[in-house]
């Protein structure tokens, strides 16, 4: 199956205009993304396209803007076959404004089947009798690094290659009852968003176990290090490890200095140590102004 890297302007409105204007009525969809694994925040690092019996592989890393892609992504007309969707669905609507509709998600066709291993691997293989086995683990690579591997090419293509040999088996094998269902939950998935969490500071492993005070020093140290990792575009983890953050929301009143010993800290984040410092000053201040007008 031909294989078409897109990386100019120019490419994408050719392809574009391939879907648009040659009558397509369905496309294979999948996407390589991340949140705050190695970048900060929330990114698109790769559209993966079945067009018929060619693979479109998109770099938006590169072109920056996929906005051409939307009226296609949003069209009712064209079905978006793609595998356990609900992430890129998140994804698209959250980085780029994108609201896929018309979408069948395979892997949840195979659940109403009764199958008991739904990762793409395995139903290629059971379905189809394609061997996978060799099919390099990439998923949780860096997507975001340019120029993209052979290995990680291949990993791509083969996230579409195959769905609309799956999609067909669906149609064949699913009763009309299995049929409602799943266009039930596709239906569904149009809706799916990625929500804030109210107080993310409180899920972290252990936040639990800390009284009033610290956990407002923790609100604190969690908002400086977002601040951080934000401004050198490192995810959060890296800038502070989260059970790092509990046992300083513990030791309160501890020196710049002393925190650079104590934790492991990039040298990229050390010249903005000082917003770690910051946020203990403002955790005391509003603990000491609610516990004087308690008095």
């Amino acid at each position: 199956m031909q294989n078409n890297l897109i990386n100019t302007n120019e490419e994408l409105e050719n392809l574009d205009g391939i879907i648009k204007n040659c009558g397509i009525t369905k496309i294979g969809l999948d996407l390589e993304g991340e949140s705050n694994l190695h970048r900060y925040g929330i990114h698109i690092c790769l559209v993966q396209l079945r067009v018929e019996d060619k693979i479109y592989l998109v770099d938006p890393v590169t072109i920056k803007d996929i906005s051409s892609l939307k009226s296609i992504f949003e069209d009712e007309k064209i079905c978006k076959v793609m595998f356990c969707a609900e992430f890129d669905v998140k994804l698209l609507k959250h980085s780029s404004g994108i609201k896929l509709r018309n979408i069948y998600d395979v892997q949840a066709g195979f659940k109403l089947l009764g199958y008991a291993k739904l990762g793409l691997e395995n139903i290629v293989s059971e379905v189809l009798n394609v061997d996978n086995s060799h099919k390099l683990k990439k998923q949780k690579s860096d997507w975001n690094k340019r120029p993209l591997s052979d290995d990680q090419l291949k990993y791509a293509e083969n996230d579409v290659k195959y769905l609309f040999e799956l999609e067909n088996y669906l149609n064949k094998n699913l009763t009309d009852e299995q049929k409602d269902i799943l266009r039930s939950k596709n239906i569904q998935l149009e809706k799916c968003d990625i929500r804030e969490k109210k107080n993310p500071y409180l899920q972290i492993k252990g936040s639990g176990n800390l009284n009033y005070q610290q956990k407002n020093v923790l609100k604190y140290l969690y908002n400086a290090r977002d601040i951080i990792a934000r401004k050198i575009d490192f995810p959060p983890f890296w800038v502070i490890k989260n059970e790092d953050l509990i046992k300083l929301a513990v030791k309160k009143n501890i020196s710049a200095d002393s925190l650079l010993k104590n934790i492991s800290i990039p040298k990229r984040a050390a010249p903005l140590i000082d917003l770690i410092y910051e946020a203990f000053k403002k955790a005391e201040n509003e603990y000491s102004k609610k516990t004087s007008r308690i008095k």
